[in-house]
């Protein structure tokens, strides 16, 4: 009974939902894995409804027999201001929608897309409950490293036209169970760092078995080899900012700058066989050309990675603890030389834009123009536009969630400027979570969104000095977003951030 009264129906209920979701949900299909868009909505929507139902009982139930535990789980002044912020977030989505002035279209969402009201007040209420009512099962980081690791294999092979599962008649356009390049590479932004952290985190005292050493290396060989052959930018924007942030957090000691430079080798070595792959299988690879595996840049990485590794293990023989000072320094003039550079770009393709430089003068991307960053160009010059012409009650507000396209097709000028750039094909976001956010949900849901993950990240960067697991939902909200930068939430990335927060937050208040 004790059990019971604890909330243990629902943990288990939490448990078994998360389990669907991270281990069932990325193979679910309907009629083959072509139609994938409209089956998977209709798959998390139909479980994430009946699992919201039932443990929503049991909630009721559990706080009936332990009136107590009503204060405690209500009661804002004990909540964390990532809790807070949650619901100052889903308050913002229910006025997007109270002022909206296409209710119909954003309060499921788009067509295809369906990231509106109800999702979203759905998956930040799933949150909430797995904050303050989810236990932590270890086994199931097992099934979902075992599960992602095969989706990842398929994507391999997909990239280089062998089809375990066919996927009759869109083979070469879709890839392994979840549908295009930037599905796929959202899926791998938010839910790859879980592998990636427990290998870069776990000692080697703490292996069970040298087998299970060997699977964990092999899940970030295959990580890193499908993010190379999968032809997609966002990728190296989420697999810079991880090594960005695994490197100040490996500056606490050669130990774990070691290993840090261990992983650095791996990420060029796999790109060296991607670049093998092409060669061994010439007309089966199914992407274009890139400059990262066609040459020998990833090779020289590895190369100065595995030297450095060693230089520290023999300069440093015992293990050493480098001060918050020194970190900070390191890390700050690293980012002293990446905002130089970004700004020397900007300069450089400003410059070029506007006057000319011969030997810049046909790359795309030092030309700020409509077709800057494969039509990016146009979609951010299109938003910005939209958010001009919006009042100020919808740029405090929004237009609604998922609104984007309702919106932007409801002005003539800029409806024909989009027909004509984009044919038949429905520009539905801004190909930029934050600035889609913006027309979305606003000023309001936009901070509070942000601040809802930022406050997040830096409380586990906290707590992970001492306790490392804590590192890891941090590293996929980093990911998630920096692959966002140029890219989309959608159906197959946004629910597992916040099944990411809620785990997470349970932990920290756990631990805290």
């Amino acid at each position: 009974m004790e059990r019971v009264k604890n909330g243990r129906i629902s943990s288990c209920i939490l448990t078994l939902y998360v389990f669907v979701m991270f281990c069932v949900y990325p193979f679910y299909f309907e009629n083959g894995y072509y139609n994938m868009g409209t089956a998977k909505c209709r798959f998390f929507f139909g479980v994430s409804v009946i699992a919201f139902a039932v443990i929503l009982v049991t909630a009721i139930l559990d706080v009936i027999i332990q009136k107590k535990r009503v204060h405690a789980i209500f009661c804002l002044k004990k909540s964390s201001v990532t809790e807070k912020l949650l619901y100052a977030y889903m308050v913002s989505v229910l006025l997007s929608y109270s002022f909206s002035d296409f209710k119909q279209d954003v309060l499921w969402g788009a067509t295809d897309w369906y990231i509106g009201t109800i999702p979203l007040l759905l998956m930040a209420s799933l949150s909430l409950f797995l904050m303050h009512m989810w236990e932590d099962e270890k086994w199931l980081k097992s099934g979902f490293l075992i599960v992602s690791l095969v989706v990842f294999l398929l994507g391999i092979c997909n990239r280089f036209s062998f089809y375990p599962i066919p996927m009759e008649p869109h083979q070469g356009e879709f890839i392994s169970t979840l549908g295009n390049i930037n599905w796929l590479c959202g899926y791998m932004s938010v839910t790859s760092p879980i592998g990636i952290g427990i290998f870069m985190f776990t000692e080697d005292e703490d292996y069970k078995s040298k087998w299970q050493k060997c699977m964990l290396f092999f899940y970030v060989i295959i990580v890193f080899v499908l993010g190379f052959c999968q032809g997609s930018n966002s990728v190296f924007l989420w697999n810079g900012a991880l090594f960005f942030v695994l490197f100040w957090i490996s500056l606490k000691s050669t130990v774990r700058l070691k290993k840090w430079l261990l992983l650095v080798a791996v990420w060029g070595m796999s790109g060296q066989v991607v670049r093998i792959l092409k060669t061994v299988f010439p007309e089966r690879y199914s992407y274009g050309s890139s400059l990262l595996i066609d040459t020998n840049i990833t090779l020289v990485i590895s190369v100065i990675a595995i030297c450095l590794c060693i230089a520290v293990h023999f300069h440093w023989k015992e293990n050493r603890e480098f001060s918050k000072a020194f970190r900070k320094s390191v890390c700050c003039n690293i980012l002293g030389v990446l905002v130089i550079g970004i700004l020397f770009w900007l300069v450089l393709a400003i410059y070029n834009t506007e006057i000319g430089i011969s030997f810049l003068a046909d790359k795309p991307f030092f030309i700020l123009n409509e077709k800057w960053g494969n039509g990016r160009g146009a979609i951010f010059q299109t938003t910005f536009e939209l958010f001009e012409k919006m009042s100020p009650m919808q740029k405090l507000f929004g237009v609604g969630a998922d609104g984007y396209s309702a919106f932007a097709y409801s002005i003539p000028e800029i409806e024909n400027y989009l027909q004509s750039y984009f044919g038949e094909s429905v520009l539905t976001n801004a190909h930029c979570e934050i600035l889609t956010n913006l027309i979305n949900l606003g000023v309001w849901g936009t901070v509070a969104y942000l601040g809802v993950f930022v406050t997040f990240v830096v409380r586990c960067m906290k707590k992970g000095e001492k306790t490392p697991l804590a590192y890891l939902p941090a590293l996929c909200v980093i990911c998630y977003f920096a692959n966002n930068l140029i890219s989309f939430a959608q159906v197959l990335n946004i629910p597992y951030l916040f099944f990411i927060l809620g785990m997470g937050e349970a932990f920290l208040k756990k631990n805290e």
